[in-house]
């Protein structure tokens, strides 16, 4: 089961890179708490953990989505905006898009 998850990772990591922090903390909770050796005694401990790492793998897959697709907005609108004359609507779209990936990396 081990080599299964490493093989599927290695998979996923070779065509989405930015996928490896979100993998390897799931990978790590399996292995930490021997899910596959041992039986997993229901409890209200084990739900809070299990819905932390969730949590975590959820921020982290959807961080990786907005980012990428502020970066490509902000790159199209900046590259639009120096290519094209001076036009108001996009002046407006870069300057709330640069103060969008501004706030998203002071959070």
């Amino acid at each position: 089961m081990i080599l299964f998850c490493s093989t599927v990772s290695y998979q996923v990591i070779r065509f989405f890179p930015s996928l490896k922090f979100s993998l390897d903390v799931l990978l790590r909770y399996f292995l930490s708490n021997n899910q596959f050796f041992s039986p997993v005694k229901p409890g209200p401990q084990k739900k809070k953990k299990t819905s932390y790492i969730l949590s975590i793998l959820l921020y982290n897959f959807f961080q990786i989505i907005f980012l990428r697709v502020f970066y490509f907005i902000k790159m199209t609108s900046i590259l639009i905006f120096h290519v094209q004359k001076f036009d108001r609507v996009l002046k407006i779209i870069s300057s709330c898009l640069l103060l969008l990936s501004l706030v998203h990396f002071l959070l």
